[in-house]
C-alpha cells in the first residue's frame, strides 16, 4: 500500500460522486504567540493497493513529530483493504481526518508521518513560525 497524496488543508470532504474536495492547502502554521493552538485542520491522505491486496488489514499509524522528532499526537488504526470496484485494478482510499484544537509549544519544522504496518510512507511538514510584531513600517 502507497500513499502517493499526504497533505494538510483547512477542509476536504468526498463528494457523493466520489470527488475529493479540498480547501485551503497549507504547510505552514504563522503565530504571534506561542504555545499557540490551532482550531482545526485536516489532515488528507490517498491511499493505494494492489488489487492482491483486498481483504488483507493494514495497520496505519499516524503521529505528529516536533522539532526534535518527539511525538505530539499519534493516531491509529487498522484499516481493511476492500475489493477493486475493476477487477484487477489498483484499489484507492481517500481519507479526510480533521483534527482539533492542535497545541504547537514551540516554532521550528514539525510534520505529520504516515506509516503502513510499521512502514513510513509519505511526510507531511508542518512549520511552525512565530510572526515578528509589527515595525510601524
Amino acid at each position: 500500500m502507497d500513499v502517493p497524496l499526504a497533505l494538510i488543508a483547512d477542509a476536504a470532504n468526498i463528494s457523493e460522486e466520489g470527488k475529493l474536495n479540498v480547501l485551503g492547502v497549507f504547510n505552514r502554521i504563522t503565530t504571534r504567540e506561542l504555545p499557540a493552538t490551532h482550531p482545526q485542520l485536516t489532515l488528507v491522505l490517498k491511499f493505494v493497493a494492489d488489487a492482491v491486496e483486498a481483504g488483507q488489514t493494514k495497520h496505519l499509524e499516524i503521529f505528529l513529530s516536533d522539532p526534535d522528532g518527539q511525538k505530539l499526537l499519534t493516531l491509529e488504526a487498522d484499516i481493511e483493504v476492500p475489493s477493486p470496484k475493476d477487477p484487477g485494478k489498483p484499489v484507492e482510499l481517500v481519507m479526510p481526518q480533521a483534527i482539533a484544537g492542535l497545541t504547537f509549544e514551540r516554532s521550528g519544522p514539525h510534520a505529520f508521518h504516515i506509516l503502513v504496518n510499521g512502514e513510513p510512507k509519505a511526510r507531511v511538514p508542518a512549520d511552525v513560525v512565530l510572526a515578528q510584531e509589527d515595525q510601524g513600517q
